[in-house]
C-alpha cells in the first residue's frame, strides 16, 4: 500500500506544480498584454499629438508665404512698390533689329 501512496502523491505534487507554473505563465503574459495595451494607448495619444503639430506648422507656413504677407514684408521692410500697371506694347520692325545686331558686329571687330 505504501507504494500506492507514494504514486498517487508524486502525481498529485507534479499536478499541482505544473498547474501553478500554467497559472503563473497566465499571470505573466496577461500583465504584458495589459503593458503592451497601455502602451500602444500613449502612442496613439502621442500620435495625434505629433499630427496636430504637424497641421499647425503646415498652417504656419501656409500663412508666411501667403502672398499677402510677402506684399506686406516688400513694401513695409524693403521698400518695395507695387507696379501691376500695364504701360502698352512695344514694337520694334524686323529691320531696325538687324541695323543694331550690324551695328553691334561692328562695335565688336574694334
Amino acid at each position: 500500500m505504501k507504494t500506492n501512496y507514494k504514486n498517487t502523491l508524486a502525481y498529485f505534487v507534479l499536478t499541482a506544480i505544473t498547474l501553478v507554473v500554467f497559472v503563473l505563465g497566465y499571470v505573466g503574459l496577461k500583465l504584458q498584454i495589459d503593458f503592451m495595451q497601455k502602451q500602444i494607448v500613449k502612442l496613439n495619444e502621442y500620435k495625434i499629438v505629433v499630427e496636430n503639430d504637424r497641421l499647425s506648422l503646415i498652417a504656419q507656413y501656409q500663412i508666411l508665404s501667403s502672398e499677402e504677407r510677402i506684399k506686406q514684408i516688400a513694401s513695409e521692410e524693403l521698400g518695395l512698390t507695387n507696379q501691376n500697371m500695364f504701360l502698352g506694347n512695344l514694337e520694334i520692325s524686323k529691320e531696325r533689329i538687324s541695323e543694331i545686331e550690324e551695328l553691334v558686329k561692328i562695335k565688336n571687330e574694334y
